[in-house]
């Protein structure tokens, strides 16, 4: 993670390579030369110091990456964030081109974060041309994981435009990737709501509306952003006025426009406002 922020990977490389030099200098002035021992608890202390910074500096990374989702996630500033991650993006073909597997790593990662943030402004084509043009994704835990977001963010863009095929394989993919991988708690967890989501979601486009509004009602209690609030809420919105709880729907689509800013669904939270009056 670390390698995608150029300042990190080289204040890493600064704070790494010094302290190995302090290290060699410090048992070099204890005798290192000849002495068998000492020369072992070198190599073991050099390892332990390399391994230390690397961590430090891959939760450095993340802190930083998530801090960068926040604005997706949290502040509702999508086109500053697609921006941000696009000088990532070219910061890592710029200064990564010699390592073509960890920079097309990279680059994946950034575009599957960008395709959903181009879902969340509905620009629906311009996130499905960059979901389509990704051509390698990595073969290990990363990979799918990255791969079950983009057939999340897929899922997304065939049922707006109502392809209940594509839809169904796209969620099939899902199943599959959750079938075959042992992800951590949090990301599992996290995982399973997604697909939850949207077999519900899938349920609904094929008319079967059984279970919709409980199901929804206790997910957007379980919201832990911003923008699942709003994208649940206008959901569950539209089960109210199917089910003909006007008062309802008025609340929760108070919320969608009160709090969506730049969301797809605040116009038509909007539309739907004022055809219930």
């Amino acid at each position: 993670m670390q390698r995608i922020f150029r300042s990190l990977r080289i204040l890493y490389y600064i704070i790494g390579l010094g302290g190995f030099s302090i290290l060699t200098v410090v048992f070099l002035m204890k005798g290192l030369l000849g002495n068998l021992s000492l020369y072992l608890y070198w190599i073991l202390s050099s390892f332990a110091w390399v391994f230390f910074v690397a961590y430090l500096f891959e939760l450095i990374a993340a802190y930083k990456f998530n801090k960068i989702n926040e604005l997706r996630s949290q502040e509702l500033k999508f086109t500053e964030y697609i921006d941000t991650l696009e000088k990532l993006r070219t910061d890592a073909k710029k200064y990564l081109k010699r390592t073509k597997k960890l920079h097309n790593r990279i680059n994946t990662h950034i575009l599957c974060n960008q395709s959903a943030a181009y879902l969340n402004i509905g620009e629906n084509e311009k996130a499905y041309q960059i979901i389509t043009s990704i051509a390698t994704i990595p073969t290990n835990k990363f990979g799918a994981m990255l791969s079950f977001i983009l057939q999340n963010n897929l899922f997304v863009y065939h049922y707006r435009e109502k392809n209940h095929q594509e839809m169904a394989e796209a969620l099939d993919n899902m199943a599959k990737i959750l079938q075959e991988n042992k992800f951590s708690k949090a990301i599992g967890s996290e995982f399973e709501n997604y697909y939850s989501d949207k077999k519900m979601m899938q349920d609904m486009s094929n008319g079967n509306y059984e279970d919709s509004e409980k199901f929804w009602q206790t997910r957007v209690t379980e919201c832990k952003t911003l923008l699942d609030k709003i994208s649940i809420n206008f959901i569950l919105a539209e089960v109210y006025i199917r089910n003909e709880k006007y008062d309802k729907a008025k609340s929760a689509l108070d919320f969608v426009i009160t709090y969506g800013k730049d969301c797809y669904c605040v116009k038509q939270a909007v539309e739907l406002l004022d055809k219930i009056g």
